[in-house]
Protein backbone atom coordinates (compact mmCIF):
# COMPACT_ATOMS: atom_id res chain seq x y z
CA UNK A 1 0.00 0.00 0.00
CA UNK A 2 1.73 3.34 -1.17
CA UNK A 3 -0.46 5.57 0.92
CA UNK A 4 -0.88 4.40 4.58
CA UNK A 5 -4.43 6.53 5.33
CA UNK A 6 -5.66 5.88 2.13
CA UNK A 7 -8.01 2.78 3.84
CA UNK A 8 -8.23 3.70 7.95
CA UNK A 9 -7.81 0.44 9.87
CA UNK A 10 -6.23 -1.77 7.29
CA UNK A 11 -2.71 -0.73 8.24
CA UNK A 12 -0.79 -0.94 11.76
CA UNK A 13 0.97 2.97 12.42
CA UNK A 14 1.91 2.37 15.93
CA UNK A 15 5.15 2.05 17.24
CA UNK A 16 7.14 2.47 19.98
CA UNK A 17 8.72 6.15 21.00
CA UNK A 18 10.84 6.80 23.43
CA UNK A 19 9.20 10.27 24.40
CA UNK A 20 12.18 11.16 27.06
CA UNK A 21 14.28 11.54 24.50
CA UNK A 22 11.79 13.38 22.30
CA UNK A 23 11.17 15.62 25.12
CA UNK A 24 14.60 16.32 26.19
CA UNK A 25 16.03 16.60 22.11
CA UNK A 26 12.75 19.10 21.38
CA UNK A 27 13.44 20.77 24.75
CA UNK A 28 17.07 21.69 23.00
CA UNK A 29 15.87 22.88 19.83
CA UNK A 30 13.57 25.22 21.99
CA UNK A 31 9.94 23.91 20.92
CA UNK A 32 7.56 24.16 23.46
CA UNK A 33 5.78 21.58 24.88
CA UNK A 34 1.93 21.76 24.67
CA UNK A 35 0.59 18.67 26.12
CA UNK A 36 1.69 15.28 26.96
CA UNK A 37 -1.57 12.87 27.26
CA UNK A 38 -2.82 9.94 26.80
CA UNK A 39 -4.30 9.08 23.40
CA UNK A 40 -7.73 9.50 25.31
CA UNK A 41 -7.27 12.89 26.89
CA UNK A 42 -5.71 14.27 23.68
CA UNK A 43 -8.80 13.00 21.34
CA UNK A 44 -10.49 14.21 23.87
CA UNK A 45 -8.62 18.23 23.65
CA UNK A 46 -8.66 17.65 19.81
CA UNK A 47 -12.70 18.03 19.43
CA UNK A 48 -13.41 13.50 18.91
CA UNK A 49 -16.06 13.78 21.07
CA UNK A 50 -18.47 16.14 18.57
CA UNK A 51 -16.66 14.67 15.93
CA UNK A 52 -18.32 10.98 17.61
CA UNK A 53 -21.51 12.55 18.26
CA UNK A 54 -22.08 14.00 14.63
CA UNK A 55 -20.87 10.41 13.28
CA UNK A 56 -23.87 9.32 15.83
CA UNK A 57 -26.83 11.67 14.29
CA UNK A 58 -25.66 10.99 10.75
CA UNK A 59 -25.57 7.12 11.14
CA UNK A 60 -28.21 5.59 8.92
CA UNK A 61 -29.52 2.90 11.16
CA UNK A 62 -29.44 1.10 14.49
CA UNK A 63 -26.32 -1.13 13.15
CA UNK A 64 -24.38 1.74 11.67
CA UNK A 65 -24.79 3.77 15.09
CA UNK A 66 -23.25 0.51 17.11
CA UNK A 67 -20.55 0.08 14.96
CA UNK A 68 -19.28 4.35 15.51
CA UNK A 69 -20.00 4.17 19.11
CA UNK A 70 -18.00 0.82 19.56
CA UNK A 71 -15.36 2.16 17.06
CA UNK A 72 -15.20 5.55 19.22
CA UNK A 73 -14.86 3.54 22.72
CA UNK A 74 -12.12 1.48 21.17
CA UNK A 75 -10.30 4.69 20.09
CA UNK A 76 -10.78 6.30 23.56
CA UNK A 77 -10.13 2.96 26.31
CA UNK A 78 -8.31 0.29 23.87
CA UNK A 79 -5.57 2.30 23.39
CA UNK A 80 -4.38 3.03 27.39
CA UNK A 81 -0.54 3.03 26.36
CA UNK A 82 -0.67 5.05 23.71
CA UNK A 83 0.64 8.43 23.94
CA UNK A 84 0.26 11.87 22.40
CA UNK A 85 2.88 14.47 22.44
CA UNK A 86 2.53 17.92 21.05
CA UNK A 87 4.83 20.79 20.55
CA UNK A 88 5.18 24.03 18.78
CA UNK A 89 7.66 26.50 18.05
CA UNK A 90 8.09 28.97 21.29
CA UNK A 91 6.63 31.96 18.97
CA UNK A 92 2.98 29.70 17.87
CA UNK A 93 0.12 29.28 20.42
CA UNK A 94 -1.15 25.33 20.01
CA UNK A 95 -4.54 24.55 18.10
CA UNK A 96 -7.00 23.47 19.40
CA UNK A 97 -10.29 21.96 18.53
CA UNK A 98 -13.50 24.31 18.58
CA UNK A 99 -16.08 23.50 21.42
Amino acid sequence: MDDPLADPGSSDLSVFVNFSRIRAVARTAGLREISFLSQAEALGAWGFPHLLEAELRSAPNAEVEVRTRLAGKSLLFGFERFRALELAPPDRPPVRAAT
